[in-house]
Protein backbone atom coordinates (compact mmCIF):
# COMPACT_ATOMS: atom_id res chain seq x y z
CA UNK A 1 0.00 0.00 0.00
CA UNK A 2 1.55 3.27 -1.08
CA UNK A 3 1.63 6.38 1.09
CA UNK A 4 -0.99 9.05 0.58
CA UNK A 5 -0.13 12.67 -0.04
CA UNK A 6 -1.60 15.21 2.38
CA UNK A 7 -3.89 16.62 -0.32
CA UNK A 8 -5.20 13.14 -1.08
CA UNK A 9 -6.22 12.65 2.55
CA UNK A 10 -7.95 16.05 2.59
CA UNK A 11 -9.71 15.38 -0.73
CA UNK A 12 -10.96 11.98 0.39
CA UNK A 13 -12.31 13.42 3.63
CA UNK A 14 -14.07 16.21 1.79
CA UNK A 15 -15.49 13.83 -0.84
CA UNK A 16 -17.16 11.90 1.97
CA UNK A 17 -18.24 15.20 3.55
CA UNK A 18 -16.66 14.33 6.87
CA UNK A 19 -15.25 16.72 9.41
CA UNK A 20 -11.72 16.12 10.64
CA UNK A 21 -13.18 15.02 13.97
CA UNK A 22 -15.56 12.55 12.31
CA UNK A 23 -12.77 10.99 10.24
CA UNK A 24 -10.53 10.92 13.29
CA UNK A 25 -13.24 9.10 15.26
CA UNK A 26 -13.52 6.48 12.52
CA UNK A 27 -9.74 5.97 12.53
CA UNK A 28 -9.19 6.18 16.28
CA UNK A 29 -7.20 9.42 16.17
CA UNK A 30 -8.05 13.03 16.99
CA UNK A 31 -9.33 15.62 14.57
CA UNK A 32 -6.14 17.55 15.26
CA UNK A 33 -4.09 14.59 14.04
CA UNK A 34 -6.12 14.55 10.79
CA UNK A 35 -5.31 18.25 10.43
CA UNK A 36 -1.59 17.47 10.82
CA UNK A 37 -1.85 14.71 8.20
CA UNK A 38 -3.63 17.00 5.75
CA UNK A 39 -1.01 19.72 6.22
CA UNK A 40 1.91 17.29 5.82
CA UNK A 41 3.09 17.92 9.38
CA UNK A 42 2.69 14.21 10.21
CA UNK A 43 2.98 11.08 8.09
CA UNK A 44 0.44 8.29 8.59
CA UNK A 45 1.79 4.96 9.81
CA UNK A 46 1.25 1.83 7.74
CA UNK A 47 -1.47 0.80 10.17
CA UNK A 48 -3.25 4.14 9.82
CA UNK A 49 -2.99 3.95 6.02
CA UNK A 50 -4.56 0.50 6.12
CA UNK A 51 -7.38 1.78 8.35
CA UNK A 52 -7.86 4.83 6.15
CA UNK A 53 -8.26 2.71 3.02
CA UNK A 54 -10.58 0.29 4.82
CA UNK A 55 -12.81 3.06 6.22
CA UNK A 56 -12.98 4.87 2.88
CA UNK A 57 -13.92 1.69 0.99
CA UNK A 58 -16.57 0.92 3.60
CA UNK A 59 -18.02 4.42 3.28
CA UNK A 60 -18.05 4.10 -0.49
CA UNK A 61 -20.07 0.88 -0.24
CA UNK A 62 -22.60 2.79 1.83
CA UNK A 63 -22.88 5.42 -0.90
CA UNK A 64 -21.35 8.30 1.01
CA UNK A 65 -18.79 9.42 -1.56
CA UNK A 66 -19.43 11.64 -4.54
CA UNK A 67 -16.52 10.36 -6.65
CA UNK A 68 -15.25 6.89 -7.47
CA UNK A 69 -12.59 5.30 -5.23
CA UNK A 70 -9.25 4.75 -6.99
CA UNK A 71 -8.49 1.24 -8.19
CA UNK A 72 -5.75 -0.74 -6.42
CA UNK A 73 -2.41 0.98 -7.01
CA UNK A 74 -4.00 4.05 -8.61
CA UNK A 75 -3.46 7.45 -7.06
CA UNK A 76 -6.49 9.64 -6.38
CA UNK A 77 -4.72 12.53 -8.11
CA UNK A 78 -4.79 10.50 -11.37
CA UNK A 79 -8.57 10.27 -11.14
CA UNK A 80 -9.07 14.02 -11.33
CA UNK A 81 -10.83 14.27 -7.97
CA UNK A 82 -11.87 17.79 -7.19
CA UNK A 83 -11.46 19.50 -3.86
CA UNK A 84 -14.73 20.59 -2.28
CA UNK A 85 -14.83 23.81 -0.28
Amino acid sequence: MEAMKPIEIADLRRNFRLTRKALGDLLGVSGHYIYYLERGMKTPSKTLLFLLHYVMKDLQKKGGEKTEWPKEGESISKMGAKTIG
